[in-house]
């Protein structure tokens, strides 16, 4: 995901569409939730994404 404050609508909308694509729409409130915690938190504490080969 690009380190972008967009990234967050993103993977809730694709999180949206593989869970209903699956049925899973019983499950769609708390991986929702848990995935815009996840990568509100990966966009907040991090530069963005690292190229392979560069310091850590």
């Amino acid at each position: 995901m690009p380190h972008d404050p967009r990234a967050v609508r993103v993977a809730r909308m694709t999180v949206r569409a593989v869970l209903g694509g699956h049925g899973r729409q019983d499950a769609l409130e708390a991986v929702e939730l848990l995935t815009s915690e996840l990568v509100t938190n990966a966009y907040r504490h991090t530069g963005g994404p690292r190229r392979c080969g560069s310091p850590a």
